[in-house]
């Protein structure tokens, strides 16, 4: 088999510790030889430096090193089997290794030996979206440690059935703790101070919140929030057939001109979709703040009707027969059937024969 001929400027050197440090994606590359480019480690340039990924498709390594290109549109990207790089890379004693990629082959050098192994074919999943690095002025993520956080998570992976390892990342108050729990031990550690930096960071924005105009008034707005807030998922005049089995209620299909049509689903589906408009324990609909705040309504408020010359009127409690007229306009004294007035019925005389 001859290999292709590789001159000495095709080379550049990297210090051992950097290459050990970019085969520990291969703990993150999968196993599964049906998906080849995924058992592999990615060698790329990011920001003019050499950088290594490896996934799973649900974790995510990647170490960028300090090596330099000089020349980054003449670098070729490399997709290598981890179990090659990694074996090669532990047998290399020393310090420094002389390392070249061409269209087929990485070739790593040291001293006395030359390590060499064939490229995988195949596109490498594009990841760049999920952890692309922002600016310094940008960047809204916890910032710890580079190096113990590293030293934690190695850790963390070296206990033992690293495949059942789970690990969790957690903030709490001024803390950010790392739990790694597997089926053969435990580890939490913390990293004080994180979230403190993060809030320092975020208080120093300006904020601005915007808000849309809204397309007919502020009344109109206000109307159709009204209709999550203060009512539930799906009123009974919508709900036409219902059994023990199923549901029918209508709906307004807005793609066919708005006409209401009759939908049926399965009694369990139509409970689990009213549910999800049930808030969990804890959560609030509706949260006021600044002057309608609950600690600051009673005085706060009154000072701004007063300020703005508006008339404050006494809050005047009504009756249920008075909210129920003024919501609905149905007047609770009336019959519904003759619209003649209630009477109440003190007692039943008993008929005399």
């Amino acid at each position: 088999m001859a290999l292709a001929k590789l001159s000495s400027s095709m080379f550049f050197s990297m210090p051992i510790e950097t290459l050990k440090k970019g085969t520990l994606a291969s703990r993150f590359t999968l196993i599964d030889e049906n998906t080849p480019t995924l058992t592999a480690i990615y060698l790329h340039i990011e920001g003019g430096k050499v950088a290594f990924i490896g996934t799973d498709q649900h974790r995510i390594y990647r170490y960028i090193s300090d090596v330099v290109i000089d020349d980054p549109e003449k670098f070729q990207d490399a997709i290598i089997s981890d179990i090659y790089l990694k074996g090669a890379v532990d047998l290399i004693k020393s310090q420094k290794v002389d390392v070249a990629i061409d269209t087929s082959y990485l070739v790593m050098r040291d001293n006395t030996t030359v390590y060499f192994g064939r490229l995988l074919e195949g596109i490498y999943p594009k990841i760049s979206h999920i952890v692309d690095k922002k600016d310094d002025d940008e960047a809204m993520g916890i910032q710890v440690s580079r190096g113990e956080m590293f030293d934690t998570l190695n850790r963390m992976l070296s206990l033992n059935g690293v495949e059942n390892n789970r690990i969790t990342l957690e903030i709490d108050s001024e803390v950010v703790t790392v739990h790694s729990q597997s089926l053969t031990g435990e580890i939490c550690e913390v990293f004080p101070g994180a979230f403190s930096a993060l809030l320092g960071k975020l208080y120093a924005i300006d904020w601005v919140v915007y808000c849309k105009k809204p397309f007919k008034s502020p009344f109109h707005v206000v109307k159709y929030l009204s209709r999550y807030t203060h009512k539930t998922a799906i009123s009974n005049s919508r709900l036409t057939v219902m059994s023990k089995e199923a549901v029918t209620f209508q709906y307004r299909d807005y793609k066919d001109n708005g006409k209401v049509k009759p939908m049926t689903l399965d009694a369990m589906e139509f409970i689990r979709r009213f549910m999800q408009h049930v808030l969990p324990s804890g959560f609030q609909r509706i949260r006021y703040y600044g002057f309608l705040s609950n600690c600051n309504r009673k005085t706060k408020l009154t000072t701004c009707l007063r300020l703005t010359q508006r008339v404050v009127k006494p809050k005047v409690k009504l009756t249920a027969k008075e909210l129920i007229w003024k919501l609905t306009g149905k007047d609770l004294s009336k019959c519904p059937s003759c619209g003649g007035n209630w009477h109440q019925i003190l007692s039943i005389v008993p008929q005399i024969e």
